[in-house]
């Protein structure tokens, strides 16, 4: 993603759009799937902060992915359907 013109390191991943952003988390949401003893999450960096760059949010509150993608993520994770 970038901030202020420059592009940003994120701590965990880089990435450089809101659909590289949407694939990284649906992988995320597939790996959690996959563990048989997971019953739950909590996505730790909602916003984005000075030393972090890898929040669904930017600082500024804005969503880097379309909040109805993320919840159609997470509907189909709860419901045992296709994450695509």
């Amino acid at each position: 993603m970038r901030r202020n013109g420059t592009r940003s390191t994120p701590s965990y991943a880089s990435v450089r759009t809101s659909d590289e952003l949407l694939e990284q988390y649906r992988d995320l949401m597939r790996g959690l799937r996959a563990l048989p003893f997971v019953t739950g999450f909590c996505y730790t960096q909602l916003t984005d902060i000075a030393q972090e760059i890898n929040g669904l949010l930017t600082d500024e509150r804005r969503p880097k992915v379309a909040p109805e993608h993320i919840a159609a993520l997470h509907r189909a994770l709860c419901d045992g359907e296709s994450l695509g």
